[in-house]
């Protein structure tokens, strides 16, 4: 058996003021489960926050969709726990 040993690395390539391994890439990405498909990704640099524009997200994703689609299930982490996303989520015409 081998020991275990540390390993430690420096990050490459950090913008002035960011903290190392504070942030990491935030993909956002919308994905249908009856068709099996992908139907909008959004790869958000390193910087964003994962709660940023959710709305705008959904709105993208919901324009792609055919008009005969009468309702759609939203599932997300604790990112999309906001009022604005939930207020959107309520609203009668979706």
């Amino acid at each position: 058996m081998l020991p275990a040993r540390r390993v430690v690395s420096e990050p490459i390539g950090l913008q002035p003021g960011e903290v190392p391994f504070e942030h990491g890439d935030q993909p956002i990405v919308a994905y249908c489960k009856g068709l099996g498909m992908l139907l909008h990704l959004e790869m958000r640099d390193r910087n964003v926050s994962a709660k940023t524009d959710i709305v705008r997200f959904l709105e993208e994703t919901l324009a792609l969709l055919p008009s005969s689609v009468s309702s759609v299930g939203v599932r997300m982490d604790g990112a999309g726990y906001q009022m604005d996303v939930i207020r959107y989520g309520n609203r009668p015409s979706l």
